[in-house]
């Protein structure tokens, strides 16, 4: 379910490949600096925080284009927390109003989302569900992993540039 979820939402950005804008949103701001990181990376890293609950996070940025962050957590009641985000560095006000209509599309009647802000080129969403296993963030982490073997092959390959 949480691959299924992760994918939609992919999906339905890439399909885009632009970033968020609302005249109402002009709060909106990313993890990432204006313009993003000068160097690609893309990065997994998982842990435990000292109440227990465990995480998985993947990071990415495309110099110049975009950034990337997802994040899932698990506490030891089996809540599952999780955070979406993108960012894009320089998009024109039609690009950004088309993403963010699609993102909201996407997530449109997904209960479990409990936050969603989109604009100045950054789209973020929280969501929250109960009832989740360890072994659901132990496939997300190698779905991570996979994605960033996927984006180094691109950017290895000339193609984000």
């Amino acid at each position: 379910m949480l691959k299924k979820f992760y994918f939609s939402v992919l999906f339905g950005l890439a399909i885009t490949l632009t970033a968020c804008g609302d005249d109402d949103s002009s709060g909106v701001s990313g993890s990432f600096p204006d313009g993003g990181d000068p160097k690609y990376y893309c990065e997994v890293t998982d842990g435990t925080d000292s109440d227990g609950t465990i995480w998985v996070q993947f990071k990415l940025n495309i110099p110049n284009r975009m950034g990337k962050i997802e994040k899932s957590s698990i506490d030891k009641n089996g809540t599952e927390k999780g955070y979406y985000e993108e960012s894009y560095y320089s998009l024109n006000s039609k690009e950004e109003s088309m993403m963010c209509r699609e993102m909201k599309k996407d997530i449109q009647g997904k209960e479990y989302i409990t936050d969603f802000e989109c604009g100045n080129g950054v789209a973020y969403i929280h969501y929250e569900r109960t009832g989740v296993r360890k072994k659901n963030l132990d496939s997300t982490k190698e779905d991570f992993e996979k994605e960033c073997e996927d984006y180094q092959s691109d950017w290895e390959d000339g193609y984000l540039d």
